[in-house]
């Protein structure tokens, strides 16, 4: 991708989380009903269980995804296809679409950014969202973030002082949500996402039965 169409890409993606943020400023219910919907998830599929991390983050896509319909910002999931984005919002403005990778790090400030297999050369492209303990949704680019990112073994991680620095002096990229780490309760207690599955299925056959 040239640096042309990745300014344009990253022009309009700027656009449109600056709108999301004009929008949940004036609309306390909306933001406060994301911000539940994310206490929900991760109160429910503690991610100290393995399966749970990769089934949380995904939910936390389609949940940035439902954010944006409530805001009257037309969104869609496309991470079924696309490796490197996870959602896609039309612009109501002009009707131009801007496409977004969404990550969550509730413990660091340090990201995966990309899952890197032999000795690839991978580089961050994709206009990003990203969730944080304690700051909220912070939007960030290669233009705004240049030189930010380090390969660790088996990942492109974007690195926690950058980020730390980048979120200080750009106070307009990010949207204040309360994002708190959930209370530490019995893993036993937890729900699997493996198990809710399996059940949904048991339910269609009569021998068939889960204590």
């Amino acid at each position: 991708m040239n640096a042309e169409v990745m300014h344009t890409q990253y022009e309009r993606a700027r656009g449109v989380f600056g709108r999301l943020r004009s929008i949940l400023a004036a609309d306390d219910v909306l933001r406060q009903e994301f911000e539940a919907a994310l206490d929900m998830l991760r109160t429910s599929y503690d991610a100290a269980i393995y399966e749970n991390r990769f089934i949380v983050g995904g939910a936390i896509e389609h949940l940035a995804v439902a954010l944006f319909n409530g805001a009257g910002l037309p969104a869609q999931h496309v991470g079924r296809g696309d490796m490197r984005v996870d959602m896609t919002v039309r612009d109501p403005q002009d009707g131009a679409h801007a496409g977004f990778s969404i990550k969550a790090s509730f413990s660091s400030r340090s990201v995966r950014l990309i899952n890197v297999l032999g000795n690839g050369s991978p580089k961050w492209t994709e206009p990003t969202l990203f969730l944080f303990t304690g700051i909220g949704m912070v939007y960030a680019d290669y233009e705004l973030l240049p030189d930010a990112t380090k390969r660790h073994n088996d990942a492109l991680v974007l690195e926690g002082g950058k980020v730390t620095a980048y979120v200080a002096a750009n106070r307009e990229q990010i949207i204040a949500l309360r994002i708190e780490q959930p209370s530490q309760g019995n893993i036993r207690s937890s729900k699997t996402a493996s198990e809710d599955v399996a059940r949904s299925i048991i339910r269609n056959f009569t021998r068939l039965s889960l204590p």
